[in-house]
Parts: structure tokens; sequence; C-alpha cells
């Protein structure tokens, strides 16, 4: 309380028999109504609001050291321009026009000395207007955003049907012809057999530094060209179980290669099908509560799915996995498999214009204290710093040095799932490494 205001209060506001005590709830001013008193609120909280075709428009709060009825009092009109409710057990002491009527006599100009509190009061009613109009456009917006996802979930809903059939129908006939593929060769080429399954159980696992690291030295060992020793480096089997007369006969090996890498083709059907109808569920489920998990998932396998969907694009890129045995965890597999992809994913497009003659990706994973965290590091550029704080916004994009940070939903989404288990995920950046960490509990 200013000196000036100490003073005025001193002077014309302690009288104990123009004090009132107000319960809460109760009104002591109505909009229209007539009113000559100028009101001090010693102790508690008024709203003021005006009511026009049956809605209720908040003007104002005043609280402690605070006055009421400014406008009315002194305009002379003594009107009461709204509806003023106590919001708490309140006290209030007053003056009223015949005590303005003395004090004037006295030539002491009661307005001249409330001049400043008029003033600043009009910029108060300013501020809470203004305050309330950005309070309704954060809640409209917040609405027309959960009014979007639900929309988003709807569309999601009515065309999921139409997916999960089509790719139901991919899967089936993909794993139908996978066995007549196997059949065939056990009866007309069964030497091309253990290839052919090798590729369809196991996919693509190595990653290309050790596809790289694998293919040179087969090269060595083998005599053989580096096409050859690096498709051989690709699958799975163990070499030495290879007649070596095989290996060295390029029409024949190149032969049973080309069956691995048609199982290899099966498998990776296989594991896109299972993953975009968990795709289809995870969009859907932004309007849904629940979603099926299982007690029995393992992390490292779905870091190991993500991976695979994402063999096309990682083949340019070093990838380095460091992953220790892990406890299972109850969840839903798609789900888990959807956070690593995306958060590669940004990895990988962050690093298209990597100024590093050789991209990296590095995924870590350890378990302590009932924690599983996964750590995911790129070498691209980093993430600008401004940007940091935003991307887990939906539909934040920007551009740094002609690359772009296009993180749109995935992001989001990502944090969706990740909270989904009580989880936490982090991100570290700086230019030439960008780390995400995400911890899961074991529960």
């Amino acid at each position: 309380m200013t000196e000036k205001l100490s003073l005025l209060i001193k002077q014309y506001f302690n009288d104990s028999s123009r004090t009132v005590q107000v319960k809460k709830g109760s009104t002591i001013l109505k909009q229209g109504d007539f009113n000559d008193k100028l009101f001090y609120i010693k102790k508690g909280l008024f709203i003021g609001f005006v009511e026009h075709n049956g809605a209720r428009k908040e003007l104002f709060r005043v609280s402690e050291n605070q006055f009421l009825g400014l406008y009315s009092f002194f305009s002379g009109k003594f009107k009461s321009s709204a509806t003023v409710v106590a919001e708490q057990d309140s006290v209030i002491t007053y003056i009223d026009e015949k005590f303005k009527k003395e004090i004037d006599k006295r030539g002491e100009k009661l307005f001249e000395k409330f001049m400043p509190i008029v003033v600043e009061n009009l910029l108060q009613r300013q501020k809470h207007e203004l305050e309330i109009s950005v309070e309704k456009e954060v809640a409209l917006k917040k609405l027309k955003d959960s009014e979007r996802l639900a929309s988003l979930g709807q569309m999601a809903a009515g065309i999921a049907h139409e997916l999960n059939n089509a790719i139901a129908v991919l899967e089936r006939n993909s794993a139908w012809v996978k066995n007549i593929m196997a059949e065939m060769l056990e009866r007309h080429e069964k030497q091309y057999l253990s290839f052919y399954k090798n590729g369809a159980e196991n996919g693509r696992k190595f990653s290309s530094r050790q596809v790289r690291e694998r293919a040179k030295n087969i090269a060595a060992k083998y005599a053989v060209d580096e096409n050859i020793a690096e498709k051989l480096a690709q699958t799975s089997i163990a070499i030495e179980s290879i007649p070596e007369e095989t290996i060295r006969d390029k029409g024949e090996i190149t032969e049973a290669l080309k069956f691995w890498e048609i199982g290899a083709a099966f498998y990776d059907v296989g594991v896109a099908a299972r993953h975009a109808a968990h795709v289809v569920k995870s969009v859907r489920a932004l309007a849904e509560k629940k979603i099926s998990r299982r007690s029995d998932v393992d992390v490292n396998e779905t870091i190991n799915q993500a991976l695979s969907l994402l063999s096309s694009p990682l083949r340019e890129i070093d990838v380095k996995l460091n992953l220790t045995p892990l406890p299972n965890i109850s969840a839903n597999r798609g789900e888990l498999v959807q956070v690593w992809l995306n958060i590669v994913k940004n990895g990988i497009e962050s690093m298209s214009q990597n100024e590093y003659k050789e991209r990296k990706i590095k995924i870590s994973s350890s378990y302590s204290g009932k924690q599983i965290v996964v750590d995911i590091a790129d070498n691209g550029p980093g993430i600008p710093k401004e940007l940091l704080p935003k991307i887990w916004q939906p539909d934040v994009t920007t551009k740094e040095k002609g690359i772009e940070f296009g993180l749109g939903l995935g992001l989001t989404i990502v944090e969706r799932i990740v909270k989904s288990y009580s989880g936490e995920i982090k991100v570290q950046s700086r230019p030439g490494e960008t780390v995400f960490i995400i911890s899961l509990p074991v529960l």
C-alpha cells in the first residue's frame, strides 16, 4: 500500500459504524441498481460481472486494499454498472454521497485525491478483461484441438476396418506364399532350402557396419568378389556350414542367395504388415482410452523390429547396437516399435545433409533401479536450441541451413505413448549429436 493510499484510508475509511461483514456468496451491488457508496475492501475477494441475453461476463475482481463503486460514485449517476458478489467471507467499509458532500464543502476535493486510484482501477479492469480474453482464446484452441483429435479418431475408426482387412489379406497371403515356396524348394531345389528358411525366419539382422566387417572377412577368406561377400554377410547363416565349393562357384552361390533374399523379403513383409496394423490402432488410440498390452514384451526385440522396417534408409548409415538383456515388461509391442521407429526416422532425416562423411546412429539399452533406459543417438546437425522446448507439440516444423526438421505428429505420439507407460522421454542436442533418452518403469 502506498503512503498516499494509506493516508486516504486512515482519513476516510476508518469509521467502524460504516464497516460491514459480508458472507461468501452475498451480493452487495446489482447491475443497474442505485448505488451512492464507495467501498473499500479491508479483507476478502469480490467478482463483478454483467449479464446479457442470459450469458454472464466477468468484468473485474477486487480484493484487499482495492475499491468498489468508483464509477457510480464519482460519475454522479449513482447506478451500478455491474453485479458484485463476494467470492469469500469479506470485510468492507464505505463512504456515501452525503459524506462526500461534507468533504467537498470543506474544499478537500475528494475526486482529485482519488483520481490516481480511478485511473489505476480502469487499467486493472482493462488488464483483467484482456487476461479473460486470452484464457478464452486458449480454451477455445484446446477445444478445437480436442475436436480435431476426436475427428481424427473418428476418421481413423472409419477407415481402420478397411485398412485392417487389406493388411490381413497381405499378411495371410504372404504367409501362404512363403510356405508354398518352402514346399516347392523341398521337392525341387532342396539345396537352396536352408538359405530360403534362414531369410524367412531371421531377416536382415545385422547392422551396416557388421555387414561390412563380415563381408571383408568373407572376401579375404574365400576370394570371392565384393558383391557376393556382402550378400553372404547379410545372412545369419554360419558361413562355415556352406560347402566351400558352393561359395566359390559364383553361379551357384548367386542362385542360393537369391532364395535367401526371397525369404528375407517375406520376413520384412510380415513385420511391415504387423506394424501397419499397429500404426492404425495407435492413430485411432488418440481418441481412445485403452489399448491391449501383454506382459511378455522384450524391449530389445521391438527395437530390432523397428530397425528391420527401416532397413532400406539405414543401409547407408552405420548403426551400432549395444543392447543388454532386459526383463520383459507389460506393453503393446506395436506402440514400442512406433516409438523407436519415429525417433530413428527423425535421426535419419536430420542426417540427410550431414557434413560428416559417415552417418552414425547408436542405440543402447540398459536396466537399473527398476527402469529400462533406451538411448538413441545420431551425429546429425542437432535440433535448433529454440525448437527444443517445442518438439513435442503437434505440427512443429522448421528449417535450419536447408535441413527440415519435420517432426509433425511423430514425436507428439511418441511422448503420449511413453507417458502412458508412466515413463519419461528427454532429448539432449548440440551440433553433431542428438540423443533421445527414454525411461520405462518395470512394474
